[in-house]
């Protein structure tokens, strides 16, 4: 799947009042960057997409080890909702989404992101934000979408008959309680241009879980700052 690669604009304001939380290296104190970018090189931006914890701070520092020019999706901030308490744990995070947001609005909300994108893009998603972009991967063909990354979406169980149309790294944890997480690859990975990979648990990028890894988010992270379709993660070919 050929995805072009055209110029981008250089842009370093955050979107005032947009619930799409844009960052840039521009905006970025130094400390917080990261490896450098050659100059010469046009960088990726990358749309991040939260679990149900939402936009916390740990969220932005996750975006910020992963990409220098992010957009954090933030559905709480967009529907006017206040962000569970980190510190209640996942299941208390669970509820207050499911209560508050639910799953196709999310994906209403980071469909229309996708729709705006106008330069070479990535979208990663964790948890219930992997399943949105899951869900929004089957529905918008968008050309500037170079690849999507969905860590422990367990809901993406129940779409699984979905076909994506961007090239997509399909990440399961090693087990989770409700699901046969081997049967459930083995479904993901007949679809074309998705890749499976099983790491860690289910929540390991997120400080605030209870199935946070810390060697396994540094490491994670370090490989998704360069993941693009030409990356060994992905097959080669149409």
């Amino acid at each position: 799947m050929q995805r072009p690669a055209a110029p981008r604009k250089a842009r370093s304001s955050t979107d005032g009042g947009s619930p799409y939380q844009r960052v840039t290296a521009a905006t970025v104190a130094p400390a917080q960057k990261g490896t450098a970018i050659a100059a010469t090189r046009q960088p990726h931006h990358t749309l991040m997409v939260p679990d149900v914890f939402g936009a916390t701070e740990d969220f932005h520092q996750l975006a910020r080890s992963v990409a220098d020019s992010f957009t954090v999706i933030d559905a709480y901030r967009h529907f006017g909702v206040a962000q569970p308490d980190p510190a209640a744990g996942d299941t208390a995070a669970y509820d207050w989404f499911q209560e508050h947001i639910g799953l196709e609005r999310y994906t209403s909300l980071v469909t229309d992101a996708v729709r705006s994108v106008r330069s070479v893009t990535r979208i990663i998603g964790c948890s219930m934000g992997a399943a949105a972009v899951w869900k929004a991967s089957a529905s918008v063909d968008c050309q500037w979408i170079e690849c999507g990354v969905c860590c422990y979406g367990g809901q993406i169980r129940h779409m699984a008959h979905l076909t994506p149309h961007w090239p997509l790294l399909c990440v399961l944890p090693k087990s989770e309680p409700h699901f046969d997480v081997e049967q459930l690859g083995q479904t993901l990975a007949r679809h074309p241009h998705v890749v499976v990979h099983t790491i860690g648990q289910h929540g390991f990028l997120n400080a605030h879980s209870h199935g946070f890894e810390r060697a396994a988010r540094d490491s994670f992270t370090a490989r998704l700052r360069n993941l693009n379709t030409n990356d060994e993660l992905f097959p080669q070919g149409d």
